[in-house]
């Protein structure tokens, strides 16, 4: 199974909330309407931003996209077709295409299973210049990965913890094709309500064993964002 993100930017034209208005109303449904696309997507989820006054947090760009979907190379090949004959050419309606980019994870390593509903949160990080991919990608699932998930002063605010481990090779924008940010990884975290989002970017000095592991393996700052989830799964089960 393949799990594909796609950082959103809208046009200049356009406000964020029509932008969201229109992604999840005419686009959606012009997705859903597709039976290449359900043959496809295995899991589609749309995140829309919400304002955030935490630290490096990414008004650049106004949601992420997620699909989920199969390594069937036919299914594959039939979606690209209907993608490149009808949601490209609607993207253009809302997008702004050259500032969008597309990253792919390789591997899914859940830490803590999310419990829904949650407020949703994204951090897109990348390595230290002295270490490897492979090297990162070791450090944050086994090391830290456990003391996120297992710290004491996280118990009762983080109620869903998942490491998507990217292929930087395969970043690239949606207009050039160029690789943007070469991301390592995307950590998801889900709290259990709003207030326990803001409770947990107040422990300040209780935080410091996690903040000195980051700087073993982190390049800061990383691009964070808070989102609110639609989830069309429901909607994935009917054949159009």
């Amino acid at each position: 199974m393949a799990h594909r993100f796609v950082l959103l930017k809208r046009r200049a034209d356009l406000g964020r909330e029509a932008m969201h208005s229109y992604w999840a109303g005419h686009h959606a449904d012009l997705a859903l309407s597709l039976p290449g696309f359900h043959r496809y997507a295995l899991r589609y989820v749309q995140n829309h931003l919400l304002p955030s006054a935490i630290p490096s947090a990414a008004e650049e760009y106004d949601g992420i996209g997620e699909i989920s979907s199969t390594s069937d190379r036919e299914r594959l090949a039939a979606f690209h077709q209907i993608y490149h004959d009808f949601l490209r050419l609607d993207e253009a309606n809302f997008l702004d295409i050259d500032q969008c980019v597309s990253l792919y994870a390789a591997r899914r390593v859940v830490m803590i299973t999310p419990r829904r509903p949650s407020v949703k949160f994204f951090s897109f990080i990348r390595r230290q210049p002295t270490m490897s991919h492979t090297d990162f990608l070791h450090h944050w699932e086994h090391c830290h990965g456990p003391l996120v998930r297992d710290f004491p002063d996280f118990r009762g605010k983080i109620v869903g913890y998942i490491q998507h481990q990217l292929d930087p090779d395969r970043e690239k924008s949606l207009g050039t094709g160029k690789p943007v940010f070469s991301f390592d990884g995307i950590a998801e975290l889900h709290f259990e309500s709003k207030d326990a989002f803001q409770a947990f970017f107040s422990l300040g000095e209780k935080m410091q064993p996690i903040r000195d592991d980051e700087k073993n393996f982190l390049l800061q700052p990383s691009m964070r964002m808070l989102v609110r989830e639609i989830d069309f799964k429901s909607r994935l089960r009917e054949t159009p």
